[in-house]
């Protein structure tokens, strides 16, 4: 098994780094090809009896290439009914006026930009949270191009396996000798989900609703606890409320990042082993929520049962 994983990263990474420098002509034809038909929309045309919310959120830095994503977003397979990027007031004071008229210009064919303080990288869920409690809420990273089966493959496994949180990308967890680790990479596939599967927000999680501890929005809680860590805070949330993160049926693990951004895997890689404080930030929440613990590491001696 190790070895077909192995051979799987080896073909994925390979692939990715063929097919990479062609990427953004391709979104860009296809999006040119979308944009001129008169009535298209990103948006699903009738509204489903439990919405499917996309949300997102940017930064100064990336405003200006942000629509790039944006336009993969609006581009999916299966349609969204709501696709949200939220933009903090203190980084855009004179809100509209200061964003790109690229960026603009996608409010015709479906997205919605909407304000909130500035909370760091968790604007790109717990706003959503807030305000669409009942809905099934995606999230997506500004500085990625996805693949038209994005929501598609995230959606049908919720239909699947309603219960779990579903991902394309995980970081796996495991405990020896009662201290953590983690195996960083994201190219492998499990079959089953796991509470030891921290969530790699960059490949993309879907959320059911009210699968998430009703601590997830205190501002007070995360900012603390987590400040830099978005992914680790809502996957502990998640384990706190009894749900599993599961790798979707052909997952797109790959990240092919828009251009002028940042390296590849780095960011992940960074916030999961590097200096990113994932660790002190993960004990941070444990001690204040001892239980997860006990949750894991039942979570953990199941697994070398199986």
């Amino acid at each position: 098994m190790r070895a077909i994983a192995l051979i799987r990263k080896i073909c994925i990474v390979a692939g990715n780094r063929l097919i990479g420098p062609f990427v953004p002509y391709y979104y860009r034809y296809r999006w040119a090809a979308c944009s001129k038909l008169n009535t298209y929309s990103g948006l699903v045309g009738t509204a489903r009896q439990i919405p499917i919310v996309v949300s997102l959120t940017s930064f100064p830095a990336r405003i200006g290439i942000v629509h790039n994503t944006i336009q993969c977003l609006l581009m999916q397979s299966v349609k969204p009914d709501k696709l949200i990027l939220w933009l903090a007031i203190e980084q855009f004071p004179e809100k509209e006026k200061e964003l790109p008229s690229e960026l603009i210009a996608l409010r015709k064919y479906g997205l919605s930009i909407e304000w909130c303080h500035d909370i760091r990288s968790f604007k790109k869920l717990v706003p959503t949270l807030e305000q669409h409690s009942d809905a099934i809420v995606i999230t997506a990273d500004d500085d990625l191009y996805y693949r038209k089966s994005f929501v598609k493959r995230l959606y049908d496994s919720f239909l699947q396996y309603p219960e779990d949180i579903h991902c394309h990308r995980i970081t796996k967890i495991f405990i020896d000798e009662e201290v953590y680790h983690a195996i960083p990479g994201g190219y492998d596939t499990y079959m089953q989900p796991s509470f030891l599967h921290k969530l790699t927000g960059c490949g993309g999680t879907c959320y059911p609703p009210h699968s998430l501890y009703n601590d997830v929005c205190k501002l007070e809680l995360f900012m603390t606890l987590a400040p830099t860590n978005d992914d680790i805070w809502f996957w502990l949330m998640a384990v706190l409320n009894g749900r599993r993160i599961r790798v979707v049926k052909h997952n797109n693990p790959a990240l092919q990042m828009v251009e002028g951004t940042q390296q590849g895997e780095e960011l992940c890689k960074d916030n999961d082993n590097g200096p990113k404080l994932f660790w002190k930030q993960f004990y941070q929440i444990l001690g204040y929520y001892p239980q997860i613990d006990t949750i894991l590491s039942t979570e953990m001696e199941l697994m070398l049962k199986k």
